[in-house]
């Protein structure tokens, strides 16, 4: 698979003396820092990854660059986006919706306005504070076993689970899986939004996620995390950004009715 040779985190403001004492050894060169962006490919999962991963504590942390809620329009697409999941998920009975990597509360504030119990996982500091002051309920955390058990304690079990171009950022994915299937009630469902291999292969659009999702390699995932169980998985095509498809590819998978 192709090395694209080096990059600096999108989404990184500058800040090499810092980073410097907490990652000694990471390559830099004044004021940055590189990472290779050499992929690959799982012949058995069908998964396109980058091969060196990048500690997620240097993308997310209390100086993150990046607000979903500067783009109109991405706040109208997650308008539709939460509408859709309510009408067809969400419960009368103790409501519960949780997202993961939740940044400014662009797409739980229609939740919010609504009514709907929500909870959002988030660890940059400086986003979960934006988030707080438009009344989004919003945990400081990075999202794990234990961060879905005390939600679990705290609210309850949820509904739904939602990420929307968080999961391909998550180099462990077994333990998003395990965190998940503890959060979720009976019935629950896990809906997330992620770019599509087929479309960065015909955009040659390419960063730094860890993960490239194909739909071989997110059906296969989804047995993985069923293990047995009873569901499924469907694939929605949701567009870029709110706008509508202009082709067969897909960016989301949705669990099955």
């Amino acid at each position: 698979m192709p090395d694209l040779s080096k990059s600096n985190p999108a989404v990184s403001p500058l800040r090499p003396d810092a980073d410097r004492q907490r990652f000694p050894d990471t390559q830099t060169v004044p004021g940055r820092f590189f990472f290779n962006l050499e992929v690959g490919y799982c012949p058995v999962y069908h998964m396109v990854q980058l091969t060196e991963l990048v500690d997620p504590k240097r993308l997310f942390h209390a100086d993150y660059a990046y607000l979903s809620s500067i783009s109109l329009r991405m706040a109208e697409h997650f308008r539709r986006f939460a509408d859709w999941t309510r009408e067809k998920y969400v419960s009368a009975d103790d409501p519960l919706v949780v997202e993961v990597g939740s940044n400014g509360g662009i797409l739980l504030k229609n939740f919010a306005a609504a009514g709907v119990p929500h909870v959002g996982i988030e660890p940059s500091e400086n986003v979960t504070a934006a988030a707080r002051q438009i009344g989004v309920d919003t945990l400081c955390r990075f999202f794990d076993e234990e961060t879905a058990r005390q939600i679990r304690e705290q609210y309850g079990p949820a509904d739904v689970v939602l990420g929307a171009n968080v999961i391909c950022h998550v180099p462990d994915l077994h333990t998003i899986s395990r965190a998940v299937k503890c959060l979720l009630k009976e019935g629950g469902v896990f809906i997330f939004e992620e770019p599509y291999l087929g479309d960065i292969l015909a955009q040659t659009s390419y960063d730094e996620h860890v993960f490239y999702f194909s739909l071989h390699a997110l059906g296969r995932r989804a047995e993985k995390i069923a293990e047995g169980q009873p569901g499924g998985h469907n694939a929605v095509g949701t567009g870029t950004a709110g706008r509508p498809r202009q082709n067969g590819n897909v960016h989301g998978v949705q669990p099955a009715d």
